[in-house]
């Protein structure tokens, strides 16, 4: 046979090989690369009659592989089957071109997914899928993509049918005690787990049971059913009583069911809670049914106690205003008073005619409520008291004042109405107040005692030359205010001459105290003598003044001392009192004959603060120093 050739330059040597074997064919090598243009069957009729389309489609692209690309085709696409469960069958594709892949695909309703080879598939990567059929599979969809390097085709899908048995039980769900019909359709040959054959049967389940049946298809595959019977139980209904099963006469209770969707009550009433209040002890009975019309009736008895009889009386029942009397409650186990108190007896003091309840509960928790009256005696006044001021600095008085009575006694031992008062510290006074008929009442006042600040005053220096200044410096207050008009804990003085300046200290609640400070203007010395020099004199001359003991002035002495100083000339009953350097008190008390002792033995060393008032008034303030 001759060679022939194409519209281009490829040839074929030879037609004699074997047509079934396209690969036996050499072909020629091509001078150039080319895409030849089609090649109509009819030039070569031997091709058209010894293969098909896909045969020359492979013939072709042998041929001519480094120049064209071929996508696969299906010839023959895959077809639905149906199996029984737990056999097996075939699904099967038939495609041509080169190097093919194939991936078969699975769709049980929610998308396509790749299969695996397993227990359930093999031949996944292959033309042809075999399956093995499990009653879960019914109704899947297959399809294959099959591909290679020139482009992917995918096949029509094909239904995957496993004939079950069908069924249904009438009614699917039953009150406890109910029956239901069980039955199976297009099947013959049935065997249910009860035992029975037929097609239908009748089940009584105490609970929610799943019955089986194994039967033969239509198809003629053995498939089993399973159908379930849900058993709703009779409701469980229950009743309980708010506030409780047990009340007392005259008092009411709530009922309240539960457990089911309607009720009915021996009252006649269909809601689920009713309130009830007996004359005696009294069963109600309330029938509930769920929502599939199961029923079950519940009862609960409400018993009624009596209330105790409570009885209260007052001894005595009229009184003088401060004066008590004691309220007695009888007839029941337990008592609450009005007052908060719990006992059967109670003792009171009504500032005016009262009345008193008490509850009484019985041993059953029934309560009853009764009263008594105290009757106040009018005559007696409410006695008061006030001071004024209320509130005063260490060292000053205040005059309290009484009203409401004829006659006044007071905790310090004073009568009258008025009293003037110094304390050094918060004091609570009290005054009795007695009328004409002999009632008495008590009243009491506090009087609140602010510390007066510590005041504290240096001079640096204190001994200047004449134009010369010196730095006054004040302490242990919060504000200040000086003799000079200014302000401020510090100032700046030019003295010509000695001068003596104080200044108030104020604290934060509106307490003072004072101190003063002399400057020396010495010219004499103002050659020779420093500033340190000058601060010593001055140091020197005050405590050479403290020392003198006959001066008539009110003195403390010695100063320095060793802890043990005296003050001598003050006045009679004069209020002494001692502070350190962070301005507390140290030591108080009241001098007798003018003269006291001051004991810093048991202070550390400093300065310390001596101050001496008398009616809230200061009359000396000055230091002492503790070597």
């Amino acid at each position: 046979m001759k060679s022939w050739s194409g519209q281009d330059s490829a040839k074929w040597n030879d037609f004699n090989h074997d047509m079934g074997n396209p690969s036996s064919l050499k072909p020629v090598k091509p001078k150039s690369y080319f895409r030849p243009k089609s090649i109509p069957m009819q030039q070569n009729p031997i091709l058209s009659k010894r293969v098909g389309l896909a045969l020359l489609f492979t013939i072709i692209a042998g041929l001519v592989t480094a120049q064209i690309c071929i996508p696969p085709l299906i010839s023959t696409q895959p077809t639905g089957v149906s199996v029984c469960a737990g056999g097996t069958t075939s699904l099967a594709v038939i495609a041509v071109g080169l190097n093919l892949r194939y991936q078969w695909q699975a769709d049980s309703g929610s998308g396509y997914t790749n299969c695996s080879n397993g227990v359930t598939y093999t031949g996944a990567l292959t033309s042809t899928l075999k399956v093995t059929a499990a009653a879960g599979l019914n109704g899947y969809k297959y399809r294959c993509v099959i591909s290679n390097a020139c482009g992917s085709i995918t096949t029509n899908s094909c239904l995957l049918t496993i004939p079950n048995l069908s069924g249904v039980a009438t009614p699917s769900v039953i009150c406890a005690g109910a029956s239901a019909t069980l039955s199976v359709k297009d099947g013959v040959n049935f065997v249910w787990n009860t035992g029975a054959t037929s097609s239908a049967i009748t089940v009584s389940p105490a609970t929610t049971t799943t019955y089986s049946v194994t039967g033969t298809t239509l198809a003629g595959c053995t498939s089993t059913l399973y159908i379930t019977v849900t058993v709703n139980p009779s409701p469980n209904v229950t009743i309980s009583a708010s506030p409780s099963a047990e009340i007392c006469a005259g008092a009411s209770t709530t009922l309240t069911a539960s457990g089911a969707s309607t009720y009915r009550w021996n009252t006649g009433a269909t809601s689920a809670s009713i309130t009830v209040s007996p004359e005696s002890t009294t069963t109600y009975t309330v029938t509930g049914t769920n929502s599939i019309g199961c029923s079950k009736t519940a009862s609960i008895t409400v018993t009624v106690d009596p209330l105790p009889n409570v009885t209260a009386d007052a001894s005595p029942a009229t009184i003088c205003t401060g004066a008590t009397s004691t309220l007695t409650a009888s007839g029941a186990s337990t008592y609450q008073w009005n007052t908060g108190e719990t006992s059967a007896s109670i003792t009171v003091s009504p500032g005016e005619t009262t009345t008193y309840t008490v509850t009484g509960t019985n041993s059953s928790g029934c309560s009853q409520t009764t009263s008594v009256t105290v009757s106040v005696n009018p005559s007696p006044t409410s006695v008061t008291a006030y001071a004024s001021p209320e509130t005063l600095c260490a060292g000053a008085s205040s005059t309290l004042t009484a009203s409401g009575a004829d006659a006044y006694y007071w905790s310090t031992g004073e009568t009258g109405a008025s009293i003037v008062v110094n304390p050094i510290e918060q004091t609570t006074y009290a005054v009795s107040g007695f009328n004409g008929s002999g009632c008495s009442g008590i009243a009491t006042v506090t009087v609140y005692v602010n510390p007066s600040p510590v005041v504290t005053v240096s001079a640096l220096p204190s001994s200047i030359c004449p134009g010369s200044s010196s730095t006054l410096t004040a302490d242990g207050a919060d504000a200040y205010f000086w003799s000079t008009g200014e302000s401020g804990p510090s100032i700046v003085v030019t003295p010509t001459e000695p001068t003596t300046y104080t200044v108030s200290g104020f604290n934060g609640i509106g307490c003072s105290s004072f101190a003063g400070i002399t400057v020396e203007v010495d010219s004499g010395n103002c050659t020779t003598m420093s500033s340190a020099q000058a601060r010593a004199k001055t140091a020197g001359d005050f405590e050479q003044q403290n020392s003198n003991e006959d001066t008539g002035t009110i003195t403390v002495y010695p100063n320095p001392s060793k802890g043990i100083s005296f003050v001598k000339n003050a006045p009679a009953d004069a209020v002494l009192e001692v502070y350190n350097e962070f301005g507390e008190r140290v030591g108080n008390g009241i001098m007798e004959g003018g003269s006291a002792e001051v004991n810093l033995s048991q202070q550390g060393k400093g300065v310390y603060l001596v101050r001496i008032s008398r009616s809230g008034s200061v009359v000396y303030q000055g230091r002492v120093v503790r070597e």
